[in-house]
């Protein structure tokens, strides 16, 4: 053991040694400062959300004849859903055609005419304002028929549209309208959903935000599943915090090809820790509170009695067992971690079964 400075016995089982007559060495445990990973990954609470999701609406009016899919079932791009009444848009679509071919006759009628008058008019038969005329008359001919086809074209696609398809390969949520129902245009008729892969949207910190990348591994376990561990990848970070919630929306891309993740599910998510890799780290248990906020204890000098340094440090995360130190302390130091709690800056101290290097 350690001797008493003055020989006197104070009663104390194992006596303190002193710096100076007016100072006691305080006996104190100290670890160093490492570099390293925490034990804990950062986290956060994550929200599922279909890939795809449409709510197909009716592009024209009519009334439905045959509903092809039904609530469940799966569908590719284009599938029918919903046929319409097509016997309308038929009629229009003969219409219009019949309209093109009279109006291309008209031009065609206006082209021979105008091509005469020219004749005429290097023969001088006619008058300049007569040759007008004719080309006047070639050129409403024209105008009319390009009308004439945009309107078949149109009365052609409402024909097409009175059959409402799935705008991609997925899965029928729901149908929203029955046989015999009467559906006018711009109204809601199914909703289309693909699953194949989900979105997950999380919040985190801006320090978190900071160090994901696009591209980084992530694990995620969903409250409502088996347990299991899924793998996905981060796909983007935001730079606009959440007006509420004052976090960073991080969304992560998963496969989903057994279809046991849902809309709407909630996640444990876990990130890649590799960016927090070359943290200083501290033993929590150095950590002490002053009024100027967190500070450690770290021993200077050497030989048996040995001073306190009080260091002012800014803290990052933590786990159970270390806490990740931003600065005011180096790789290697030695801070107390038992007994600092009476310590005040430069006092005497006796390392006691201290870890050092």
């Amino acid at each position: 053991g350690f001797g008493c400075g003055d020989g006197s016995d104070s009663g104390s089982a194992t006596p303190q040694p002193t710096a100076t007559p007016q100072q006691v060495a305080m006996r104190v445990q100290a670890q160093p400062v490492t570099r390293g990973a925490l034990d804990s990954r950062p986290r956060a609470t994550g929200m599922s959300r279909a890939f795809r999701r449409a709510t197909v609406a009716a592009e024209v009016g009519g009334r439905v004849v045959e509903r092809s899919a039904e609530a469940g079932d799966t569908v590719r791009t284009g599938d029918p859903i919903l046929v319409l009444d097509p016997q309308r848009p038929t009629l229009a679509r003969d219409e219009a055609a019949a309209a093109v071919l009279a109006a291309t006759t008209d031009f065609a009628e206006a082209e021979r005419d105008l091509a005469r008058g020219e004749d005429l008019a290097r023969q001088k038969a006619i008058s300049d304002s007569e040759l007008d005329s004719y080309r006047a008359r070639r050129d409403r001919a024209n105008a009319n028929l390009t009308m004439a086809r945009a309107r078949a074209e149109r009365a052609a696609q409402d024909l097409r549209d009175a059959t409402i398809r799935a705008p991609f390969d997925g899965t029928v949520e729901r149908v929203q309208a029955d046989v015999g129902d009467l559906v006018a245009a711009g109204m809601p008729a199914a909703v289309v959903v693909d699953l194949s892969r989900v979105r997950v949207h999380a919040g985190v910190t801006a320090t978190e935000a900071a160090r994901i990348r696009p591209g980084q591994e992530v694990e995620m376990i969903f409250d409502a599943g088996d347990g299991s561990v899924r793998n996905g990848r981060v796909r983007s970070v935001g730079r606009l915090a959440d007006e509420r919630s004052g976090t960073y929306s991080v969304e992560i891309w998963l496969d989903n090809e057994d279809a046991t993740i849902r809309d709407g599910m909630t996640a444990r998510v876990e990130f890649d820790s590799a960016g927090y890799d070359q943290s200083l780290l501290v033993p929590r248990a150095a950590l002490a509170r002053s009024r100027n906020g967190a500070v450690v204890f770290v021993v200077e000098g050497s030989g048996d009695i040995r001073r306190a340094s009080r260091r002012t440090v800014r803290l990052g995360r933590s786990d159970d067992t270390h806490i990740e130190i931003l600065g005011g302390v180096e790789v290697g130091e030695l801070v107390v971690t038992e007994g600092h709690f009476a310590l005040d800056h430069d006092a005497p101290l006796i390392l006691d079964n201290s870890t050092e290097g």
